[in-house]
């Protein structure tokens, strides 16, 4: 699974939107290729490649790599419910 991200301005003010997608991949290696191409012709801003994140965006003209784990949904308090 390859999630990814990408902003554009699309009001007068200058206002940017943010589009946010998901794509479910064969494997790892076609998540990171695809996350590759989208970053280098600048069609997203951002991919994040499986289970742990594997996140990839632009940053002073580079392309940036980072492993991010997920939280444990079980240690995560909801929204709304009481400690």
């Amino acid at each position: 699974m390859i999630s990814l991200a990408t902003a554009y301005p699309n009001r007068p003010n200058g206002v940017m939107s943010i589009l946010s997608f998901t794509i479910n991949c064969p494997d790892h290696d076609t998540a990171s290729d695809l996350a590759e191409a989208l970053l280098s012709q600048r069609i997203v801003a951002c991919a994040n490649i499986g289970a742990t994140v594997e996140s990839r965006y632009r940053w002073n003209n580079q392309i940036e790599r980072v492993d991010i784990a997920r939280p444990d949904n079980r240690r995560v308090r909801r929204l709304g419910q009481d400690d």
